[in-house]
């Protein structure tokens, strides 16, 4: 017998017997036999409650209007706290204080000061943050790759490279803060969902 589907059908039934004593549910996959419970509705040890899934396992948590985090084991990372908290997404989950945007990592850790206007999410190694209407990128240590400077933004892709506008013009820019001018036209319907 394999053993990786024997695993899963034990994990199935426990998961269906879990889901239906505490109305939680379970995310199976065959593929890595990967089992990852909600537990939405339930308390912390601080008393709040369990507002979302848990995704990258970590789970939202609220009390009087306040976002904190917990983890699968039950600890909570971040008190209830924040107005905001946006799902982890590559490690790093974007967060709200007053009406300034930072980041933080599955530790609770901030990595920069709440000073960004909006934020946009971290892809390869680096996000998008605005600033007086002017957008820049941070590293994952919350350091300016470059200064928020630019009109519009495109994530960093795989080959290395954002897409980026100043002064009308669009330009690629690395990692370095590097700014190399398009010699092409972008197509319009790139431009108009910038």
């Amino acid at each position: 017998m394999n053993f990786r589907y024997f695993f899963f059908a034990i994990a199935l039934f426990i998961g269906f017997q879990s889901a239906s004593a505490q109305s939680s549910w379970a995310l199976y996959s065959s593929e890595d036999v990967v089992i990852e419970m909600t537990a939405i509705g339930e308390e912390t040890a601080s008393g709040a409650e369990v507002v979302s899934a848990y995704q990258e396992g970590v789970a939202l948590t609220k009390l009087y209007n306040k976002y904190g985090l917990v983890n699968v084991q039950g600890v909570e990372i971040i008190a209830p706290r924040y107005e905001e908290i946006r799902p982890f997404e590559n490690g790093y989950a974007a967060i709200r204080k007053g009406n300034k945007w930072s980041f933080i990592n599955k530790q609770g850790q901030k990595i920069s000061n709440f000073r960004f206007d909006w934020v946009g999410r971290f892809e390869q190694g680096a996000a998008a943050v605005q600033m007086e209407g002017k957008w820049g990128f941070i590293n994952e240590q919350g350091a300016l790759i470059t200064a928020a400077q630019f009109e519009a933004v495109r994530s960093f892709g795989k080959n290395g490279q954002a897409l980026v506008k100043k002064d009308g013009q669009w330009y690629n820019l690395n990692q370095k803060g590097e700014l190399q001018l398009l010699q092409t036209t972008l197509e319009p319907s790139l431009q108009a969902s910038l």
